[in-house]
């Protein structure tokens, strides 16, 4: 699992608590938070949670932009499957990780899509309505499968977010210049190289919405560039602030923790994220790494 983050604090322990509870074997998972530089102390409480959990790492991203912490994230896992969540995400069961393996061999793709719903537990009057206007044909293009509530396979583009390493071998990875919708680019130039992906209910994740529609006019504004004016990799002298490692050229916790080899301006701006693909799925190739772990 990699968590591509930054300014999370508000959310970032309740979602590593979420993938700590699956049911997973422990030996086959790791949580790997790649933190940008965050305006408050997502960085301290991602360290703490990594010094008493082996499955749990912490990961510096200097660059800022989650298409930076989705490359270093995917190539510090050891595990097969690489599967992108984001900080500020609610999972409503503990069998994610279990289907995600299952599926992936069941139905003979290297590549899962998701819906990713925005109906939480704790949202607000003004969330919900954000909610059902995301999900109205006015709110997300009609080929895309980000709200299916079908299990078929799909092209990858508009919710592709489970990928074993074949993948990246065969596409190369983020393209760093996207500070946002880096997925979209990425998962299309995927389907272009022949991947289709399978989708179902039962990887379905749910993201909080934005609280106001001045975060919600930057969030979409932010998808629709796909990068921001208002972000800039951080200096020096902002990296030597408390919970930054004073050292960037390091992805690696000093802490004994990180021996064991597991959208952002406000909490949920997401770092992230059709029709049935023709062209055959590649057959599957025998893990370089640890198998079948997320």
């Amino acid at each position: 699992m990699v968590l591509p983050i930054r300014n999370e604090a508000n959310f970032i322990a309740k979602t590593i608590k979420q993938l700590q509870e699956q049911v997973y074997p422990r030996d086959r998972l790791e949580i790997l938070v790649v933190v940008g530089y965050s305006h408050d102390n997502t960085a301290a409480i991602v360290q703490e949670i990594a010094a008493q959990d082996e499955r749990v790492r912490y990961l510096h991203n200097p660059k800022l932009w989650s298409s930076s912490a989705r490359n270093i994230g995917a190539k510090e896992a050891t595990g097969d499957i690489i599967t992108y969540i984001d900080g500020h995400t609610y999972i409503d069961n503990d069998q994610l990780l279990i289907n995600i393996a299952r599926l992936i061999a069941e139905k003979e793709v290297s590549v899962l899509s998701r819906p990713q719903f925005l109906d939480t537990p704790e949202n607000t009057t003004f969330q919900k309505a954000v909610s059902l206007a995301r999900k109205s044909a006015l709110g997300h293009g009609l080929d895309s499968t980000i709200y299916s509530d079908e299990d078929m396979y799909v092209n990858p583009t508009s919710a592709g977010a489970s990928y074993k390493r074949e993948v990246f071998d065969k596409v190369g990875y983020f393209d760093e210049q996207f500070d946002a919708s880096e997925d979209y680019e990425f998962n299309y130039r995927v389907a272009q190289a022949g991947y289709r992906a399978f989708t179902s209910l039962q990887l379905a994740v749910y993201y909080y919405p934005r609280k106001s529609f001045g975060t919600l006019f930057k969030q979409m504004t932010r998808y629709g560039t796909g990068d921001s004016t208002s972000q800039t990799p951080p200096t020096q002298d902002r990296l030597d602030e408390p919970g930054v490692p004073a050292n960037p050229q390091s992805n690696r916790n000093s802490s004994a923790n990180l021996e064991h080899n597991g959208r952002c301006d406000t909490p949920g701006d997401q770092y992230s994220a059709h029709n049935n693909h023709s062209q055959p799925e590649q057959s599957l190739q025998p893990a370089r790494h640890a198998p079948n772990k997320p």
